[in-house]
């Protein structure tokens, strides 16, 4: 009991727990290429979601919420318009909290363009200098496309999604250091297709 009391003080609202984005950091762009020039939350580009409602884009496959949490956020949105946005945040690696865990749900269109001009997700986990710290598991980069590893298609609007998928990542090096964990999405680079995804994570010693 201490432990997990320790690990959600030493990783406040990673799971959005208060049902609020406090602890996060946001930044919108356009894309592609990416380029985030504004730093902020912003209204239905970082959403917070609960109850047990479910995606009409996947088909009602994918739920709002990660099952068994109460909270997620959704990031992005099914409006196009060339948008990019991520959400980010950073943590001081301890004993307490040196397992970090992370889950995801995605919901990309596909137009069929070539790849750099596709929706897309990702997930980068940097240190402090924001370079990638395990580009095995710390790095997750998904575009668009038919027959996707663990995807499912959903003929609504043309998509292909991701039902929700668990990461873990042992930090237990990095004890000491500080680590910044981003989620990124973009729409397609022709400003007519939409891209995103609903993240939660947690962290425990």
């Amino acid at each position: 009991i201490s432990n997990l009391v320790s690990s959600q003080v030493s990783c406040y609202n990673l799971d959005f727990e208060t049902g609020t984005l406090v602890g996060w950091e946001g930044g919108t762009g356009l894309c592609c290429p990416v380029v985030i020039d504004n730093l902020g939350i912003v209204r239905n580009r970082h959403t917070i979601m609960k109850g047990k409602g479910v995606d009409a884009n996947s088909c009602d496959k994918i739920t709002v919420v990660a099952p068994g949490g109460l909270y997620s956020a959704r990031l992005g949105n099914e409006e196009v318009g060339k948008e990019s946005e991520t959400l980010s945040y950073t943590l001081d690696v301890t004993q307490d909290n040196s397992l970090f865990i992370y889950k995801y749900a995605v919901v990309l269109q596909d137009p069929g363009h070539i790849p750099e001009e596709q929706p897309y997700f990702k997930v980068s986990i940097f240190n402090e200098n924001r370079e990638l710290i395990d580009p095995l598991c710390g790095a997750y980069n998904v575009i668009a496309t038919s027959n996707l590893p663990g995807f499912e298609k959903c003929d609504t609007n043309k998509v292909v999604y991701k039902d929700w998928t668990t990461v873990g990542l042992n930090l237990s090096s990095y004890i000491g250091k500080i680590i910044i964990i981003e989620f990124e999405t973009g729409d397609c680079a022709l400003g007519g297709h939409f891209g995103y995804a609903y993240v939660e994570a947690y962290c425990k010693s």
